[in-house]
């Protein structure tokens, strides 16, 4: 519990948790209706909404999946102990306890904590009830109706809890534990299940469909590859793989591989001997993150986050390779030798050393989406515009403060396969909504997704006087300097000599060179080179005008001429 408490509030939310946030904070109506097109069923955020009545920092956000998080290392030790043995328990437990994949969603507001609890809450019950006909009616009456309740939680909580209870049925039909008791009774609470899940069942249709049509409008998830794979297995020994934390993956990768993988063959080893409930569940804990690859690769969607409910299984595993040895007789197990203990030594180091990054190195945290906001809010000054593509994201509505403008241009509706707008509306909207900004700070976050066509930054590099960076670990913004747009000055002024209907002699020649002094200062005087050419032409237009004064007019216009680059300031 302490792990999963440490600094808990301290990193900023990322996206995804700023828009629990967003759809805890409405009202019930108002939140089913959104429901409708986001892609996960209800719990999580009604479970968040009672929390809100405590406070809305990122502790109070996040201390549901901090409690949930503890709460899993718990049933994993009782079912360990229910399987296997008092020693696979707390080595499994243990494990669990500092894995940094578990504790980095143990720490973030999202519903991947709650749905790793409630699946081990479903396994735990699934092995009291198995092979439990000594017990009496009403005890097993309770076992069976506190799986169905964790389960069906689990199943309001994530739509891959389904890949739990598939894995249920499946390792229940094959294996020697579907005896006919159990059978019926099996059969029994799948029914129910189905029962209770039956009124979200309107829901789950509209969602299917608002997210195949914006899968279709946007490239927002590819298929799984080999890469994601790799991914999968290195995120659930050494933690959440960050873009910014590769060199740390990259140096653990061969060791952690190699321990976690021998302790892994030695589990299996152990469970596969094992001719009883603990061969059945573990392989049914397990069969999720194979299940969710395969059908990744042929549709989009797949993330590690969705098959962390597997993560506790994964340790079980482990847990029984390092303490128990090869003896067919679970009740009877061997005590582990030397180089078992060195395995297990091994695995706990690198456990170790994986946690103390995750919990000591920004650089394997999540976007710092609050230090951008109150840099950006601190150094604003009128006429700044903070501009974003698409909509505001939910974690600048939840960090700004009012304190900065902030637009957003190139809004649709993916939910109803509407495609990103084309350049002359995006072009359109920014010029009347940022075009007259003195500086704008332009968010690249998600910008190749909303904006695959480049228009913004097209528009940004055509007008801006200079650009520059801004990073705030994987959040981006463009500064763009627009206090001189290039080629606004020789515009003008050549507007002002074709339709003006008075021209005055001494400002247009200064107001000329004062533009290409400006302009040769910040290396951006490309389109007013030529600018000499606009002179000439006034000063044709300004004799032409003023030919009554004669002489004198010319000759008061060659000292402005000659006399203008020293008055630029």
């Amino acid at each position: 519990m302490a792990l999963r408490l440490w600094r808990l509030g301290s990193q900023s939310l990322w996206l995804d948790e700023a828009i629990s946030f967003d759809l805890a904070s409405r009202k019930l109506p108002d939140l089913f209706a959104f429901l409708r097109h986001d892609p996960h069923p209800p719990l999580s955020y009604l479970l968040l909404r009672l929390f809100l009545s405590l406070g809305k920092s990122e502790f109070i956000l996040r201390l549901p999946s901090a409690l949930a998080g503890a709460g899993t290392v718990v049933v994993l030790y009782f079912l360990g102990r229910r399987l296997f043995s008092r020693g696979a328990a707390l080595l499994s437990a243990s494990g669990l306890a500092l894995s940094p994949l578990h504790i980095y969603y143990s720490q973030d507001v999202r519903m991947y904590a709650l749905l790793a609890f409630f699946a081990a809450g479903s396994f735990l019950t699934l092995a009291l009830v198995i092979g439990d006909e000594a017990k009496s009616h009403r005890r097993r009456l309770a076992r069976w109706a506190a799986y169905l309740l964790f389960t069906s939680a689990g199943l309001y909580t994530h739509y891959y809890m389904v890949l739990a209870v598939l894995s249920q049925n499946l390792i229940f039909a094959l294996s020697h534990v579907s005896r006919r008791a159990n059978a019926r009774a099996w059969v029994a609470a799948q029914l129910l299940l189905a029962v209770i899940w039956m009124p979200w069942l309107p829901f789950l249709v509209s969602q299917a469909s608002t997210t195949m049509a914006a899968a279709g409008a946007i490239a927002w998830r590819q298929t799984v590859g080999p890469k994601d794979l790799a991914i999968t297995a290195l995120s659930f020994c050494v933690g959440h793989y960050q873009r910014e934390d590769r060199l740390f993956f990259a140096l653990l990768a061969l060791p952690a591989l190699a321990v976690f993988g021998a302790a892994a063959l030695l589990g299996l080893k152990r469970v596969l001997l094992v001719r009883g409930p603990g061969e059945a569940i573990c392989l049914a804990y397990l069969l999720p993150v194979p299940l969710a690859f395969l059908g990744g690769v042929f549709l989009p969607g797949y993330e590690v986050a969705y098959v962390t409910m597997s993560l506790p299984g994964w340790f079980l595993l482990l847990g029984v390779g390092m303490s128990e040895g090869g003896s067919r007789q679970p009740e009877k197990p061997s005590r582990p030798g030397l180089w078992r203990a060195a395995l297990g030594l091994l695995l706990f180091v690198l456990l170790g050393v994986s946690a103390a990054h995750y919990c000591g190195s920004p650089s394997a945290w999540r976007a710092d989406w609050r230090g951008a906001c109150r840099a950006l809010e601190a150094g604003a000054q009128p006429g700044d515009t903070a501009l974003f593509i698409f909509d505001l994201p939910a974690p600048w509505r939840y960090y700004a403060r009012g304190k900065m403008r902030a637009v957003f241009v190139g809004q649709f509706d993916p939910w109803k396969g509407e495609r990103p707008p084309g350049g002359a509306r995006v072009r359109s909207e920014l010029e009347a909504r940022a075009g007259h900004s003195r500086r704008i700070y332009l968010c690249t976050y998600l910008l190749d997704v909303f904006d695959p066509g480049g228009n913004t930054i097209a528009w940004i590099k055509a007008r801006a006087r200079a650009t520059r960076k801004l990073q705030f670990r994987e959040v981006e913004f463009i500064v763009a300097d627009m206090r001189a747009s290039k080629g606004k000055g020789s515009r003008a002024a050549a507007q002002s000599l074709t339709f003006g209907a008075e021209v005055n002699a001494a400002s247009v020649p200064r107001r000329l060179a004062f533009d290409r002094c400006r302009a040769a200062e910040t290396g951006l005087a490309s389109p007013l080179i030529n600018s000499q050419k606009l002179l000439v032409a006034a000063r044709s237009a300004i004799e032409v005008q003023v030919g009554s004064i004669g002489g004198r007019g010319s000759s008061m216009l060659n000292g402005l001429l000659k006399d203008a680059p020293h008055r630029c300031v």
